[in-house]
């Protein structure tokens, strides 16, 4: 028995999907957004935990997992530990930290702030399902599409606008969130994808948009965006840098493969 406690971007999810799909008995508690959920809901949920603990973000859910239960597995994602830890509530992610029983971050530049309080935390990447994420036959015809979600600590470089209209992209900015069940159908129907600057980490959008067999503008391009825009213009390196992608989240995001090590964690902490 497994209990997944909170939830990001849907990792928790894809987790919760491959664990069932090879029998085991999964409860999956993700958290909403209402005043409810974040107080006494966290509370009632941790009280309804059962099994292996599997605790996503490093605030009150681990805190109460840990004082309540004992023995979990603490899952960090980004915000815990960029941003939280500092904070008014950093109280509350240092000793859910300290306390857990296991310690694993979603993106390596998280493993430097984990490791000032959990020697043992190690980077686990972010599960995606390349089954349902997958490249979609389709010619390439002008104008070509890109994508990018508005993200509530950065905006989108003005000097990446200019170069994508400069050579012939169209930039689609969604005003409503996309439904998690849409978004395979929904990235396929883009040419790029643009993930975010601030942070050097790949957001879990931008793997799934890999997946799809998309090319992305990430963080690595920050110093050259003429030149990676430019170069995505011509199909032959525009074939290239799909196939990349692919291959990239095939080889380090498959979620049978991440879910195989974590069934080796969870064997860790019993």
């Amino acid at each position: 028995m497994v209990t997944i406690l909170n939830d990001c971007a849907y990792v928790g999810y894809e987790i919760a999907e491959e664990l069932r799909s090879r029998g085991y008995e999964v409860l999956y508690l993700p958290r909403k957004r209402d005043l409810y959920s974040k107080t006494l809901g966290v509370l009632v949920n941790v009280l309804r935990s059962k099994g292996i603990l599997h605790v996503n973000y490093a605030l009150q859910d681990a805190y109460l997992a840990g004082k309540l239960k004992g023995s979990f597995l603490l899952h960090a994602h980004g915000s815990d530990l960029r941003w939280s830890i500092a904070g008014r509530w950093g109280w509350v992610v240092r000793t859910s930290l300290k306390i857990a029983s296991k310690v694993i971050v979603a993106t390596p530049d998280l493993l430097d702030t984990a490791r000032e309080y959990r020697a043992d935390a190690e980077y686990f990447p972010n599960p995606v399902d390349t089954e349902r994420f997958i490249p979609q036959s389709r010619e390439r015809a002008s104008p070509k599409g890109v994508l990018y979600f508005p993200k509530w600590y950065e905006t989108l470089p003005e000097e990446l606008a200019r170069e994508l209209h400069k050579a012939g992209f169209v930039l689609s900015i969604p005003a409503e969130r996309v439904k998690y069940d849409d978004m395979p159908r929904f990235l396929s129907v883009h040419d790029l994808f643009i993930d975010r600057f601030t942070i050097p980490a790949f957001s879990k959008t931008c793997i799934e948009a890999m997946s799809c067999g998309i090319p992305t503008i990430d963080y690595r391009h920050r110093a050259n965006f003429a030149e990676r825009v430019s170069s995505l213009a011509a199909n032959d390196v525009y074939a290239r840098e799909s196939k990349l992608a692919r291959d990239y989240a095939l080889e380090n995001h498959d979620r049978r493969k991440v879910v195989d090590r974590l069934v080796r964690i969870y064997a860790e902490i019993k």
